[in-house]
């Protein structure tokens, strides 16, 4: 996600700071146990298996927090202010995980 901050900054969020499979802040943030062993040749208790809770949270990224900090390690635009944004487009290269931004108002920025 590339976002622009009041100061005419781009920058890139990346994905894992947006994401629902984030736990909540004011969880424990301990990642459940299981119950008990599983047995992999047991049979399948169809019953039990639909009453067992998904849980989709992943515990290994950073708990939800409705405020995010600006880390300059993401700023697309480095330290530059870009005067009179007025848009921003992204566009693919066809390139693995790479795309290319391009900002304009006043100033261009690619």
């Amino acid at each position: 996600m590339i976002l622009v901050n009041g100061k005419n900054q781009v920058f890139q969020l990346e994905q894992f700071w947006y994401t629902a499979r984030r736990p909540l802040k004011g969880g424990s943030g301990v990642k459940p146990e299981p119950e008990e062993p599983v047995n992999p040749f047991a049979p399948i208790d169809e019953e039990a298996e639909k009453k067992k809770p998904i849980n989709l949270k992943s515990y290994d990224m950073v708990k939800y927090d409705p405020v995010l900090l600006e880390r300059y390690q993401q700023m697309v635009s480095y330290s530059l202010d870009i005067t009179e944004l007025r848009n921003v487009k992204a566009f693919d290269t066809k390139l693995e995980s790479t795309s290319q931004v391009f900002a304009y108002g006043h100033d261009l920025f690619f």
